[in-house]
Formats: C-alpha cells, structure tokens, sequence
C-alpha cells in the first residue's frame, strides 16, 4: 500500500500483519469485562471475554477502521483481513446466540460491519412482503447448527 505524498502504509509485510492480528484475538480472550445481568431482581456483574470488534481489531493495530478497509482491499494483505474479519462475525454471532452480548447492539454491530438485515416487512398496498432471502435462512440454520455443536463440545445439552 503505497500513499504517494502521504503517510506511509503501518504494515508493509503480511507476516507482521498477521502477528499483530494473533495477538489482537488474544488480548481479547484473556480481558475480562464486566458484563451487568440482572438476576432475581438484582443487578449482578458477570465476567465475560472482551468482543471481538473491527473497530477494536483497528486501534490494536493503531489505524482507522477505513485504514483497515483499504488495507483487507490490496491483494498483499486481503487474505490476512479477510480472515480476521470472518473470525469477529462468527464470534459476534455465535457470541450474540448463546445471549452473551446484548442482542440489539450485536445485531446493530452485525448490520454495520457484516451485511446482516433483520426480517424486514415492505407494506405495498396493504400487503405485507417478507424479503427475507433464502440465503438469510441458510446462513441462520448453519449457525445454529454451530451453536449446538459447541453446547455438545462443551458438554450441554442441544
């Protein structure tokens, strides 16, 4: 990534790219936020691994997330962000399915970042029009079936 006049590109190597990206996913797993619940009535702090985010994914790696864009565009480090980037949705999703994150800020999270649309209803003429697309319903029932294969690793019930 060249910006002739411009700053010069953070990352000019994959390799160091992708350190940078492991130790991100790592720092992440091993930070306990505090997350309220509210249990008999009582608000309670639960512990729970810090999100993955591309949003935090970029200040780890010192940039704008429109920095981080252009970067998983050039072909010297696509496969690297490509690859980060799949790891957050599926954490988010998976995540937000087991009702670890809050619901409507993962859902708002998976719209912004990852083109996920909640089951939308078009009034034309006083007829409701479901656009949810086939791919839509795929892609849920392919992660739910995700989810029950981690209750079983982890040995619940699904």
């Amino acid at each position: 990534m060249t910006h002739p006049g411009g700053r010069p590109p953070i990352f000019s190597d994959p390799e160091v790219l992708q350190e940078q990206v492991d130790q991100y996913f790592v720092h992440c797993d091993e930070t306990l936020i505090d997350k309220p619940i509210i249990r008999k009535g009582e608000t309670v702090l639960q512990q729970v691994t810090t999100p993955y985010t591309m949003a935090g994914l970029a200040l780890w790696l010192g940039m704008s997330r429109d920095a981080l864009n252009r970067y998983r565009h050039d072909d010297k480090f696509c496969d690297v962000l490509t690859q980060a980037r799949n790891k957050v949705e599926s954490n988010n999703v998976t995540m937000g399915l087991l009702g670890i994150y809050e619901p409507k800020l993962n859902a708002l999270n998976l719209a912004s970042n990852f083109g996920y649309a909640t089951r939308s209803e078009v009034h034309n003429e006083n007829e409701e029009v479901d656009t949810s697309t086939k791919d839509d319903q795929d892609e849920l029932k392919r992660i739910a079936k995700e989810v029950a294969q981690l209750r079983v690793i982890k040995g619940g019930k699904g």
